[in-house]
């Protein structure tokens, strides 16, 4: 999924008694992360309030707690867009461990846009340049793009390639133990879903990424799909640290029997 990256290393002051970072501090990273969308999308949120006279008050927060973040280490928060109505918007995160790849912590916010009397404003007529910033950002990859190609199916995407074109002819998934990949005949990964084991019998979608070059295309959700089919068929039992891949699930209720 589309999503920003910031960066935070943990001071001291982020530790609790146990040494770990507090859990509501979370929420305090999830802010760096959104500032970040927000400034990337062009629209800084000083420049929200003032120009636009736009307020995002937080409606509901969630945080699933994975593994601790201590002290100095280095986190990378990615920050994605999980919903936008004409009223609010979720954005979800992911907390990674920069140095080890270890994904910390998932979990989103939902803010309602309101204006400077904290009424509920429409976005796409109060602000029209930041409707439209946030939806070129979805349909770059994120959720809304993976719509069913026309006849309520997905385009089909085999080990040959594309068959509308889309792609050159080489380009093939390949499914292994814990992942689906993407790749091209020399092997370099373009788009990917992890799910490695947590037990004998459950796995744990951690992540699903696809590369610039290929966002729109379609890729996470038949990714997501594959993933679904080669789980089920294997007879596991799933957890969604993914917040695409929640997203997916919630809107494929065929798949609700894997989930834990």
């Amino acid at each position: 999924m589309n999503h920003t990256k910031t960066y935070y290393r943990v001071i001291y002051g982020d530790t609790d008694a146990m040494k770990i970072v507090y859990n509501a501090n979370y929420l305090h990273f999830f802010e760096r992360g959104r500032n970040e969308f927000l400034r990337q999308l062009g629209f800084p949120y000083v420049e929200l309030v003032e120009k636009n006279g736009i307020q995002l008050p937080l409606a509901e927060s969630h945080v699933q707690y994975k593994k601790p973040a201590r002290y100095d280490d280095l986190l990378e928060i990615r920050s994605m867009v999980l919903e936008l109505k004409n009223a609010s918007i979720v954005i979800g995160y992911e907390i990674y461990n920069r140095d080890t790849g270890e994904l910390l912590v998932t979990g989103s916010t939902k803010h309602a846009f309101v204006d400077m009397n904290m009424k509920p404003v429409a976005l796409r007529k109060h602000a029209p340049e930041l409707n439209q910033a946030i939806r070129r950002f979805m349909e770059s990859g994120g959720i809304g793009t993976e719509e069913p190609a026309e006849g309520g199916k997905q385009a089909e995407i085999t080990e040959e390639g594309r068959k509308d074109g889309g792609q050159a002819a080489d380009m093939r998934f390949v499914t292994s133990e814990d992942k689906i990949v993407y790749q091209n005949a020399e092997g370099t990964v373009l788009a990917e879903i992890d799910f490695p084991a947590v037990s004998e019998d459950t796995v744990d979608i951690t992540h699903t990424e696809v590369d610039s070059s290929l966002q729109g295309q379609g890729i996470a959700g038949k990714l997501a799909q594959m993933a679904a089919d080669h789980l089920k068929a294997e007879k596991k039992k799933v957890i969604t640290s993914c917040s695409y891949a929640k997203m997916w699930f919630e809107q494929h209720p065929e798949y609700q029997d894997l989930l834990i």
